[in-house]
């Protein structure tokens, strides 16, 4: 069984339909079977599916929260109110100073070794010394707005480590101007690391400055190509709206590293948008055999967009790759109940039921019941109709499709009585609805129940389309050619009508006028095959 289910996968994977038959039962009987192999997707169907996005919140996760100040409410734990210090007013001097600062720290006077450190480095600007000092008692008393300014300084003067921890530091104190500040230079000359990237285009975002890190990147593209880079001006200027850059900088991605599943992707998303649905379909199919099971997101649009033009034998095994992975939304599975309807009535049936125990929405029910009576599976369709509660929170009732289904079940199961009621009842929702009456003439002609027929028949006759041609058989079961014939009027134009109407001169003893009807369509009939025979034999 383990080297079966390998076998499932990989011929899924080069796109095939083979896997279906290592099924033990038909394929429309085993939604979700699949999903063993692809258990990374259901994971990933809960977090943020957008690539771009998802890409720049990771690097958020473990930060101590954004623009806290601007919030409102409880301030982080460890925060403090700046200090207000006084500077000791005396000429600074070093020995004195250094005596004092340690003095008051072996004292534990934290608050006078700050007072004093401060006013060191007020007075003494260019002490590296006193700024590491003042760093270090600013971080102990939780002054962290200081603590920022002497690392700031610090990294302006050539220290890189100082660099990182400003950055980091003026992350959790939403300072986005000082990370704009400390790695925008980096940037711009090729030499900033993927991280911190993601840093300095998130706080250029929160600067509401996208158009900025967009020329940033741009200065950056001309030192180096980056796949990541690419990446992340495709989603920065798709937020700004620009369409077309968001899709070149896409295209140059896989012109240059090659075509990938999650950038294919979002340059199918940007033609669709465009309505390019060929172009889109033609980027997709080249990422399609590095897609795996996983790729959920991916299979998706690949069988929205067949669908769109008209590849349905691409979006059937498509869908049903996302049936049997139970990757499935509804309109993956109304999308195959169509592509199955006429070639696999029993398979769309499945399909219908299986989205309305999924779902729960009423397209599915009517398209079950329909399909059910459709196929006469009396006993499936018994088993639907029971399953809505008294009372009916979806209202289903309220549709004539509902008594048309219990009608028809009502019809299977020789209930004449109780289909004439459940007809009557969708009549009384619909009274207008000429299929409904159809139906129900067609079954009191099978029931040959002439005396209802006459009282259907009361009134005006001037019917259309369907309606019209079950009166007509109905004034024939009854016998009654002449309103058959007055029915049929205007109606001659096809062979089975001219027909149809030889049928009733006949049952009215006009032998010679059948006669001449059956000869008019015998001798069309003969012209066209002459006709035909002619065409074919003039081809070369």
């Amino acid at each position: 069984m383990k080297l079966l289910n390998i076998y499932c996968v990989a011929t899924l994977l080069l796109g095939g339909l083979m896997p279906l038959f290592g099924f033990a039962t038909d394929w429309w009987n085993a939604p979700g079977s699949l999903s063993k192999d692809a258990a990374g997707w259901l994971q990933a169907r809960n977090e943020n599916t957008d690539a771009f996005a998802a890409s720049l919140q990771q690097s958020l996760k473990t930060r101590k929260g954004f623009s806290y100040l601007d919030q409102g409410g409880n301030s982080p734990s460890w925060y403090h109110p700046p200090l207000i210090v006084e500077p000791f007013p005396d000429a600074y001097h070093a020995k004195l100073y250094n005596l004092a600062y340690q003095a008051f720290l072996q004292s534990h006077q934290l608050r006078n070794a700050y007072r004093v450190a401060w006013t060191a480095v007020h007075k003494n600007p260019d002490s590296r010394h006193w700024r590491e000092r003042l760093i270090q008692v600013a971080a102990w008393l939780g002054q962290r707005e200081e603590e920022l300014r002497q690392w700031r300084w610090l990294a302006a003067h050539g220290d890189t480590a100082a660099q990182a921890t400003t950055v980091t530091m003026a992350a959790s104190l939403a300072r986005p101007d000082v990370i704009v500040e400390m790695l925008s230079p980096a940037a711009r000359n090729g030499t900033l690391n993927n991280k911190n990237w993601k840093s300095l285009i998130f706080a250029y975002g929160e600067l509401g400055q996208p158009d900025k890190a967009v020329a940033d990147i741009n200065a950056a593209l001309r030192f180096r190509q980056s796949h990541f880079l690419l990446n992340q001006k495709a989603y920065l200027t798709y937020q700004m709206g620009h369409i077309e850059q968001s899709l070149a900088a896409l295209q140059k991605s896989t012109r240059i590293y090659g075509s990938i599943p999650d950038i294919a992707l979002k340059e199918a998303q940007l033609l669709t948008m465009k309505g390019q649905f060929p172009e889109a379909m033609a980027a997709m199919r080249a990422a399609e055999p590095k897609a795996t099971l996983s790729d959920v997101n991916f299979w998706h649009l690949y069988a929205v967009l067949a669908w769109e033009i008209n590849d349905h034998k691409v979006a059937l095994a498509a869908e049903k790759r996302l049936y049997l992975l139970g990757a499935a939304n509804e309109y993956d599975l109304q999308r195959l109940i169509m592509l199955t309807q006429n070639s696999k009535p029993q398979a769309a049936l499945a399909i219908a039921r299986q989205g309305w125990r999924q779902f729960q929405i009423p397209i599915f029910f009517f398209e079950s019941i329909s399909l059910a009576a459709n196929q006469t599976h009396w006993g499936v369709l018994a088993k639907l109709l029971k399953v809505i509660p008294r009372d009916d929170p979806l209202g289903l009732r309220r549709y004539p499709a509902y008594w048309i289904a219990e009608a028809r079940l009502a019809t299977g199961q020789k209930d004449l009585p109780r289909a004439l009621a459940c007809y009557a009842q969708a009549l009384d929702i619909s009274p207008g609805d000429t299929a409904i009456q159809a139906d129900l003439i067609w079954l009191l002609i099978d029931q040959k129940d002439e005396t209802s027929l006459r009282a259907l028949l009361i009134g005006d006759l001037n019917h259309p389309g369907n309606l019209r041609n079950a009166l007509i058989s109905a004034a024939q079961v009854m016998h009654r050619p002449q309103l058959a014939l007055y029915l049929q009027n205007g109606k001659v134009d096809s062979p089975d009508a001219i027909l149809n109407q030889a049928d009733i001169l006949s049952d009215s003893d006009s032998h010679g006028g059948a006669w001449s009807l059956r000869r008019q369509v015998a001798v069309g009939m003969a012209q066209r095959i002459k006709q035909a025979h002619k065409d074919g034999g003039a081809r070369p």
